[in-house]
């Protein structure tokens, strides 16, 4: 899978969930539905691991948004 966005953590006062944190970090995402789905489906990764909304940042993670596969039908033309 492509990285189609990429984001450097700054240094936190707190930690953060990655859920509130990634929330207008990515364009391609525009709500938190979004975000929500791309984390569940293994499209954000926390330094190249995949993230989980409950995952706490701390400042100095990488975060990457990655393409999502596009499923093709193939249709038989017999």
């Amino acid at each position: 899978m492509d990285v189609i966005e990429e984001h450097k953590v700054p240094g936190l006062k707190e930690p953060t969930r990655l859920y509130d944190y990634a929330n207008g970090v990515f364009q391609a995402l525009p709500s938190r539905k979004s975000l929500k789905k791309a984390i569940s489906k293994g499209l954000v990764l926390v330094d190249n691991a995949k993230g989980i909304s409950g995952q706490f940042l701390k400042g100095g993670e990488v975060l990457q948004l990655l393409q999502e596969e596009v499923k093709t039908k193939t249709v038989s033309l017999d």
